[in-house]
């Protein structure tokens, strides 16, 4: 697995990225899961190259390559994509994200909404509603044995996770291990800062309003996905205003590979649409 690339940010942090599919494509910022790198896209850039996309994959604070900005919110994230794709000469893109991904897809949406030509969320946490407080602390204690193991084994940290795994999930992981394996590793490269700021950023107030955007939203998320449930993507389909949900039949949280080539199809074919019109 190549190394990503390093973007100098104005203000002097390092933000690792990577791209996939075609280099002159339609340019889509795509943002990796929860824990997560821009691995996760490497097994699919043979679909990326098949319907004309280019994906960049910018690594949020603290993940990989990218410096650790203690305290962010969604939209710093956003801020530092934009500047990404400014320096990449890329003035009008689509925005997607996969599960804990999905709310910066969004962040960036209602950020620059007049770059933003879609949004395509898959398998998306929602915001918070429960109430329940932050605790810094014992997040750190519990993933700190994760970290330390994803750095020094994370093979066979990636076979138990499967081996535990419900037993409908385990396809799809099984099919995306190697993958699973080197996003692991390079998601907690830093240790667990990664995570934890990126679960309190979930939990701290959006920062936008989800009816505020405008431009077309689309939804797919499995209908027997126990970790995000059906009701999330509900919620959110409610409060978008432009939003097309797609349920996936008898599909969980872990999507097989397979299921990205229409994905990335309709996001393809709509950024030729608004580009366009």
């Amino acid at each position: 697995m190549s190394d990503p690339a390093i973007f100098m940010l104005r203000e002097g942090r390092r933000l690792g990225y990577a791209e996939y599919g075609t280099p002159n494509g339609r340019p889509l910022l795509f943002f990796h899961a929860t824990p997560g790198s821009h691995v996760q896209l490497a097994s699919l850039d043979t679909h990326a190259r098949r319907v004309g996309l280019r994906i960049i994959v910018p690594e949020r604070p603290g993940y990989g390559r990218s410096d650790p900005l203690p305290g962010y919110a969604l939209l710093d994230v956003a801020c530092d994509a934009v500047e990404l794709a400014e320096s990449l000469g890329i003035d009008r893109f689509g925005t997607a994200g996969v599960s804990g991904g999905g709310p910066y897809a969004l962040a960036v949406a209602a950020q620059s909404p007049d770059r933003v030509t879609c949004v395509g969320l898959i398998s998306s946490i929602g915001p918070t509603t429960d109430g329940e407080p932050f605790d810094r602390a014992a997040l750190e204690t519990s993933y700190r044995p994760v970290a330390e193991r994803a750095r020094r084994d994370p093979e066979g940290l990636v076979d138990e996770l499967i081996a535990g795994a419900a037993e409908r999930d385990r396809p799809a992981l099984t099919q995306s291990r190697d993958m699973i394996i080197a996003s692991f590793y390079e998601a907690y490269r830093q240790g667990v800062i990664g995570i934890v700021d990126d679960m309190a950023a979930h939990r701290r107030p959006w920062g936008f309003d989800l009816p505020q955007i405008a431009m077309p939203v689309y939804l797919w998320h499995g209908d027997a996905d126990p970790l995000v449930p059906i009701s999330v993507a509900y919620h959110l389909a409610a409060l978008l205003p432009a939003c097309a949900p797609i349920y996936l039949e008898d599909q969980t949280h872990f999507l097989p590979d397979e299921v990205f080539l229409p994905i990335f199809t309709r996001l393809a074919d709509v950024m030729v649409g608004a580009t366009e019109a």
